[in-house]
C-alpha cells in the first residue's frame, strides 16, 4: 500500500485506536488512568496508564478481551465469546433472525428486544469481571465503555455493568466509575487518524 500510494502507512491496534479519541474527548484535567472497552465484533480494549497509552512492545498490550470470565455460573471462557457482536449475532441467528448476520443498522431492534436484553445481562457479567481484574492492575481507572449498537443499548449496557460490579467482592480498592463512550463505532477510525498526527507533532 505504501508503494502504491506514496504515503506512509501506520498500523495501529483497533483497541488502542479507539481508546485515544475517547481520552482526548475528556475534559481536562484528564484522568491519569483509563480503561477503554468497546463491544465490537470482538471486545476491543485500550489502557492509559500515567497519562500514556499502554501499547507494549507489539502494540497489542491491553488485550482484555482475552480475559477469562464466568457467566451464569458456567465454565470459564474468553470475554470475547460473551461481550461481543459475535456472541450477540450467534444468539440472534439461533433464534431465527437471519438478518443479524448482516449490518447492525439493518436490525429490527424492537423485534429482537428480548434476546438483546438477555445478551446485555450476560455481557455485563463478563465486562464487570474484566473491569474488576483490570482495576487490580491499574489503580483507580476511569472506565469508558463503547459499543457499535447505538447510544440506547450502550447506556443500558453501561448501567447493567455498574450493577454487576456491585456484586463482586473487593478487597482494598474502590470499584471504578464506568461511563458510556462518545464516539461509538467510529472511535477506532478517529483514533487511527489522530494518533499518527499526535506522535508526529507532539
Amino acid at each position: 500500500l505504501r508503494r502504491r500510494i506514496g504515503l506512509d502507512v501506520t498500523q495501529i491496534n483497533d483497541g488502542n485506536a479507539g481508546c485515544w479519541p475517547e481520552l482526548v474527548a475528556l475534559a481536562p484535567p484528564r484522568p491519569a488512568n483509563v480503561v477503554f472497552l468497546m463491544v465490537s465484533q470482538l471486545l476491543l480494549a485500550g489502557m492509559v496508564s500515567g497519562g500514556a497509552l499502554w501499547e507494549g512492545t507489539s502494540g497489542h498490550a491491553a488485550d482484555l478481551g482475552s480475559s477469562l470470565v464466568h457467566v451464569n455460573g458456567g465454565a470459564p471462557q474468553l470475554a470475547h465469546q460473551v461481550a461481543s457482536l459475535f456472541s450477540l449475532r450467534a444468539r440472534l441467528v439461533a433464534a431465527g433472525y437471519t438478518e443479524a448476520s448482516g449490518t447492525v443498522v439493518d436490525w429490527d431492534m424492537v423485534a429482537m428486544a428480548d434476546h438483546i436484553e438477555a445478551w446485555i445481562g450476560e455481557a455485563a457479567q463478563a465486562l464487570a469481571q474484566v473491569i474488576h481484574n483490570a482495576s487490580t492492575v491499574l489503580e483507580q481507572p476511569l472506565v469508558i465503555l463503547d459499543t457499535e449498537l447505538g447510544a440506547d443499548i450502550g447506556a443500558r449496557l453501561t448501567a447493567r455493568v455498574q450493577i454487576e460490579m456491585g456484586r463482586l467482592e473487593t478487597r482494598g480498592f474502590k470499584m471504578p466509575r464506568v461511563v458510556a463512550g462518545r464516539h461509538g463505532r467510529l472511535a477506532p477510525a478517529i483514533g487511527a487518524a489522530e494518533l499518527p498526527l499526535y506522535r508526529r507533532y507532539f
